[in-house]
């Protein structure tokens, strides 16, 4: 059931909206996440919370880690 539901700025959409490369799970993901931040509102489940917040926080610092800075601040404010 969708717990987040996070509004999507001009910044936000920006950085999300970037384009990914590679393949794999969190690249999928970024594809995935970047196609909802195309609408006023990006709502996640508990799960993919979780996934955000595993991938931005336990894998360092790096280019797509990096794009997940503002989502993750958003969670933050917007997280039941």
């Amino acid at each position: 059931m969708p717990r987040c539901r996070i509004p999507v700025t001009a910044a936000l959409r920006e950085t999300l909206t970037r384009q990914v490369r590679g393949q794999g799970g969190f690249q999928d993901l970024l594809r995935d996440i970047g196609e909802r931040a195309k609408s006023d509102f990006i709502v996640l489940t508990d799960e993919e919370v979780g996934r955000i917040r595993k991938y931005a926080q336990d894998y360092g610092e790096g280019g797509f880690e990096d794009r997940l800075k503002a989502l993750i601040e958003a969670i933050n404010t917007y997280y039941v």
